[in-house]
């Protein structure tokens, strides 16, 4: 495995973003931004009215969170529709091809298939998690590529997905893990002023994608070697 140039990535990667910065800023402001916000608002106005009541000695209504209930379920799809969509979109900015707003939006099988796998990769890391805390957070980690080869590879199955996310991760686990650990701590820096969500997520996301189309494509290019069964050479006779 070569020698991962963190510093040429990140500078790489925030070219990509500066030459696509407004739909990607416009996508997280509407698909992140604003839905967050307004669930956050959602949940501290009737978490105040809860306290208020309480406070006073009035009986809490318990039906005012019903609006709260109705709305996480909406916030979680609107958010995964948007970062799957993203990666869609990251991807092709990473292959230097030339995406359209429409590459936002995916087929809804594609949806489907990238639930499927992420339900698996949530139920066995779970399983982790029961038996000790860290064996889980590790197959999250393997898994993490899932949703990428998923939308990369309508071809191959999601067992063969979840394959293919833990050979990438294994192979260059050491890359992937110290740029997850930058951009988190970029992406907690910049977001503590609120409206620097907009631009950190998408760029996390393009980081991440160049990560993946990186190292698939390498993978691609030069397959591992298979090991193939002795032969032993015919003996011919003079």
């Amino acid at each position: 495995m070569k020698e991962i140039d963190f510093q040429d990535l990140l500078i790489d990667a925030w070219n990509k973003f500066k030459e696509r910065w407004k739909p990607l800023c416009v996508a997280s402001l509407l698909g992140y931004f604003v839905p967050f916000i307004a669930f956050m608002v959602c949940y501290m106005f009737i978490l105040f009215g809860f306290m208020a009541s309480t406070k006073y000695g009035y009986e809490p209504d318990v039906a005012a969170f019903i609006p709260l209930f109705i709305a996480l379920p909406i916030l979680f799809i609107v958010l995964f529709l948007f970062t799957i969509g993203t990666e869609n979109y990251c991807m092709k900015i990473c292959r230097g091809e030339n995406p359209d707003n429409k590459d936002f939006f995916l087929p809804a099988k594609t949806y489907l298939r990238v639930i499927a796998a992420e339900f698996l990769v949530m139920l066995i890391a779970n399983i982790g998690i029961i038996v000790c805390i860290v064996p889980g957070l590790i197959l999250l980690f393997f898994f993490s590529l899932v949703s990428y080869a998923v939308i990369d590879h309508p071809e191959l199955g999601i067992i063969d997905c979840m394959k293919l996310s833990w050979r990438l991760v294994k192979q260059y686990w050491k890359p992937i893990l110290i740029l997850d650990i930058i951009v988190y701590a970029l992406q907690s820096v910049i977001s503590s002023t609120v409206v620097g969500l907009i631009p950190v997520v998408p760029f996390g996301i393009l980081v991440t994608s160049l990560l993946y189309t990186k190292f698939n494509d390498e993978s691609a290019a030069h397959p591992q070697p298979q090991n193939e069964p002795n032969v032993i050479p015919p003996t011919y006779q003079a």
